[in-house]
């Protein structure tokens, strides 16, 4: 039996122990940030050129609310814009599984496996966020459509919580993917959402208020870039933070699956 000292933990030993206690047993809210908390510190030190690229597609994303163009190039800027968030989307699901393999003790992630897996999932993301930022689509579809939409996603989301680290992680069928995930989702639904509602709503809170101090006070075009990229710079620390929140979480209930799977089969052998 392990015994969880998230906090004796440190550098190699995390790495070393993390797959085994995440075996060990269900963990509670507060052992997930703790490991997750370390296990980013170990990101950012072993992943620097993921971080720079992630650091600059996300600042070259950002700074088109600082520039505006002219008219006649909002649809340039508008394609631009588009492209670098899907680019950035695809990025990160891809980080997913990177850092559960990470996890696993894999060497290779295999990332060309699912690249295609990941491009449709950054296409459906952006396209969501679209549908509810861009001014045509506002003008014209009815309040109703996005109202409507939003609720069918948020019943999605709450019913398959775990569908996309599985997704993109594992090497199974759609059907297989989506089955599974809604299983996993029975009796664990707030293992996962509780968590990273919590992290999304201080996130929110810090960067709202970042946003209203760096950008909303300043003129100077310099200053508000400097105050994009300072923004910039918190974000992708939160966003892999939430990429190892997710991942933890996931393993976590997918391992005591197995584990419980292992002990039902072992019982049958015995009879």
């Amino acid at each position: 039996m392990i015994k969880i000292t998230v906090k004796n933990l440190t550098g190699e030993k995390i790495m070393r122990n993390l797959k085994k206690i995440l075996e060990s047993r269900y963990l509670n809210i507060r052992e997930y940030y703790g490991l997750a908390l370390k296990l980013t510190e170990k990101i950012f030190k072993e992943n620097r050129i993921w971080i720079f690229y992630f650091l600059v597609l996300a600042f070259a994303a950002s700074v088109d609310d600082v520039f505006t163009l002219p008219v006649g190039l909002k649809n340039t800027e508008w394609i631009i814009s588009m492209s670098l968030v899907l680019i950035l989307s695809v990025s990160y699901i891809l980080f997913y599984r990177k850092v559960v393999y990470k996890i696993e003790g894999k060497e290779k992630s295999e990332i060309k496996k699912v690249f295609f897996k990941a491009v449709i999932w950054g296409i459906v993301e952006v396209s969501a966020i679209n549908l509810y930022t861009n001014d045509y689509f506002k003008n014209k579809i009815p309040d109703i459509i996005p109202f409507l939409a939003g609720i069918m996603c948020v019943v999605i989301y709450f019913s398959f919580l775990y569908f996309k680290v599985l997704y993109i992680s594992r090497n199974i069928r759609l059907k297989d993917t989506i089955e599974y995930s809604f299983y996993l989702g029975k009796g664990n639904r707030m293992r996962m959402f509780f968590p990273l509602f919590l992290s999304e709503i201080l996130f929110l809170q810090i960067y709202l208020w970042l946003d209203f101090l760096l950008k909303a006070s300043v003129e100077n075009k310099i200053l508000i870039l400097l105050g994009a990229f300072i923004l910039t710079v918190f974000q992708t620390i939160f966003k892999i933070l939430n990429v190892a929140l997710e991942d933890v979480i996931y393993l976590n209930v997918e391992y005591m699956d197995r584990k419980k799977m292992s002990n039902i089969e072992d019982v049958r052998g015995q009879q």
